[in-house]
C-alpha cells in the first residue's frame, strides 16, 4: 500500500488487530488497502515512536494498528521542528527540575542566583540530573546562605566535606569537589564575571561564544556546554544573537529515539546522531532535543 503526506512515501503497513487508542493527529491521509474495500487513516503522536492508529471502515470503532516501514527523514524531521518551535516560542514558565520547590525557586532565578545553574550544570556529570542539580541547594543549606560571596569564602576541603558528609552528594566526590572549587567553577565566576554568573550569557552572545564560555569550567563538556546553552535559549529564554552551535545533547535517549523514528540506525555513534541533527535543522540543531525527550516519554 502506498501514499501518504504530500510529498512523502512511499509507506508499507504491516497491520495487526488491536484496540482502539486516544492517538493525537498531527496530520493524516486516507488509504484504500489492497485487495479489500477498507479504508485505513493514520495518526502519529509524538510519544508513540512512529507507531501508528488506524480507523477502519466508516463510523466504526474498530482499529487496526500498524507501523511504517520507510518514513522520510525530512518529513520527520519538520515535524520534530514543528514541536520543537512550539516549546521554544512558549511563554517562560517554571522548570521544576529537581521536584524540591526552594532548590527549583533558585535554578530559576537566574537574575539573582546564576551561580546555582552554572554549579548545577558543572555537577551534571553522572548522575541524574535530580541529584545534581540539587547539589547547590545542599551545600547552600550547610553553610546557611545562598549568596555567591558565602560560596566563593569555601576552600575545597570544606567543600568536600560538604559533598561528603553525612551523605555524599554525589558519586565522585573527590574530582566533583574540585570542579566546584575556587578556580574551576566557584572560582571562574569569581575571577572571570566578577562574582555574577549572568554575565556568562549577558549581551546576546553568539551559541558558539556561549557554548565556549561554558566549556572553560573544568569538567564540563560539549554535551554539558550545549545543553546549559539550550536550556537558557530554551526554558529561561535568554536572548542569543544565533543557535547554529547548540547542538542536540545525544545521549543514550535521544540515540534510541532516532533510531525508532528512522533517522540513525541503532548504533549509531553520538557523532553520527549530531551531525544528522546539524544536516536536519543547521539553524538550531539542539531544537530537537526536548521533542524528542517528550517523544520517549
Amino acid at each position: 500500500m502506498g501514499g501518504g503526506p504530500e510529498g512523502v512515501g512511499p509507506y508499507t503497513f504491516d497491520f495487526f488487530a488491536g484496540s482502539g487508542t486516544n492517538l493525537k493527529e498531527i496530520g493524516g491521509f486516507y488509504e484504500k488497502s489492497e485487495g479489500s474495500t477498507l479504508f485505513t487513516k493514520w495518526e502519529l503522536k509524538a510519544s508513540c515512536y512512529g507507531k501508528f492508529a488506524f480507523f477502519v471502515g466508516e463510523g466504526q470503532n474498530r482499529f487496526q494498528k500498524g507501523r511504517v516501514k520507510a518514513l522520510r527523514n525530512d518529513w520527520i524531521a519538520k515535524k520534530l521542528v514543528e514541536l520543537g518551535q512550539d516549546l521554544f516560542q512558549a511563554p517562560k514558565k517554571f522548570m521544576e527540575t529537581t521536584k524540591v520547590p526552594e532548590a527549583d525557586a533558585l535554578l530559576n532565578d537566574i537574575e539573582n542566583y546564576p551561580h546555582f545553574f552554572v554549579l548545577a550544570c558543572v555537577m551534571d556529570r553522572q548522575l541524574r540530573a535530580e541529584r545534581a542539580w540539587l547539589i547547590p541547594y545542599k551545600i547552600s543549606l550547610k553553610i546557611g546562605s545562598t549568596s555567591f560571596n558565602a560560596f566563593s569564602q569555601l576552600s575545597q576541603e570544606e567543600i568536600r566535606d560538604h559533598m561528603s558528609r553525612p551523605e555524599s552528594l554525589h558519586r565522585f566526590v573527590e574530582i566533583m569537589s574540585k570542579y566546584f572549587f575556587l578556580g574551576m567553577g566557584i572560582g571562574r565566576i569569581r575571577d572571570q564575571y566578577q562574582g555574577d554568573a549572568s554575565k556568562i550569557w549577558a549581551g546576546k552572545p553568539s551559541s558558539a561564544e556561549l557554548v565556549y564560555r561554558f566549556l572553560e569550567f573544568e569538567g564540563v563538556g560539549p554535551k554539558i556546554a550545549t545543553m546549559a546553552a539550550n536550556i537558557l535559549a530554551r526554558d529561561y529564554k535568554v536572548p542569543l544573537s544565533d543557535y547554529f552551535s547548540i547542538d542536540i545533547s545525544a545521549d543514550v535517549h535521544i540515540r534510541r529515539v532516532f533510531a525508532r523514528l528512522g533517522i540513525c540506525p541503532e548504533d549509531a555513534s553520538v557523532e553520527q546522531v549530531i551531525f544528522k541533527a546539524r544536516s536536519l535543522y543547521p539553524e538550531f540543531p539542539g531544537l530537537m532535543d526536548l521533542p524528542c525527550w517528550e517523544i520517549g516519554r
